[in-house]
């Protein structure tokens, strides 16, 4: 049913697409969000190449010190989201 309707929209109207395709979907950034997202970036693979030096060992206490709990299973805390 969706189909049948975007369909008849697609063929209503002049026959021009453009008008009703959005500019881009991606979001506008000016200079100065496009800057602090590149810094928040660079920060965030920082201090995830950092963890990723440490041993499990260290990881652990890291976990613990948090008060965070310590994943069970195998070698689930060398697991570093990317």
């Amino acid at each position: 049913m969706i189909s049948c309707l975007y369909s008849k929209r697609k063929s209503e109207g002049n026959g021009d697409s453009s008008q009703d395709e959005p500019d881009s979907k991606k979001a506008k950034l000016d200079d100065k969000d496009r800057e602090r997202l590149k810094k928040q970036v660079k920060k965030i693979y920082y201090y995830r190449d950092m963890l990723a030096r440490l041993s499990k060992k260290e990881l652990e206490e890291l976990l613990l010190y948090n008060e965070q709990e310590i994943p069970t299973g195998v070698d689930r805390v060398r697991i570093v989201p990317t």
